[in-house]
């Protein structure tokens, strides 16, 4: 559950939970660009992936900010921050087989977090059953 907008914290807890996903979505980005994986393609997918549900959940007649309810939880398992640190774990456990070819893949997962960190610092957090945003 996303806490950024959540009622129950004061706003100074608000702004400082933004804060600390915005340094570590640039911390995430400076460890993929140090390892060269600005100029691979598994960065910039990866990068841009979990926004696909916002594709798959526009339809007419929602309302502004709605997502249809059938993409709610395509949408939500793309924005936790469990789902890259999974990859990660698979890409780890295959590194020693795959050698240098495991680097990109080791990028994948971080572009990944990256995105979900920023939308989080923006105050884009996980949707209800609805399609809107959850407060």
């Amino acid at each position: 559950m996303s806490y950024i907008n959540s009622p129950r914290l004061p706003a100074p807890a608000r702004v400082g939970l933004r804060v600390l996903y915005a340094m570590a979505a640039v911390v995430l980005i400076i460890a993929a660009v140090h390892e060269g994986g600005i100029a691979t393609w598994q960065f910039w997918v990866f990068l841009v992936m979990p926004d696909i549900a916002l594709v798959a959940g526009a339809a007419r007649g929602l309302e502004r900010g709605q997502l249809h309810p059938r993409a709610v939880l395509l949408y939500n398992t793309l924005h936790r921050l469990l789902a890259p640190a999974g990859l990660a774990v698979l890409v780890l456990a295959a590194a020693p087989a795959w050698g240098a070819r495991a680097t990109p893949w080791l990028i994948a997962p971080a572009a990944w977090a990256a995105h979900i960190c920023i939308d989080r610092s923006l105050g884009f957090g996980l949707r209800d059953r609805d399609g809107f945003q959850r407060r």
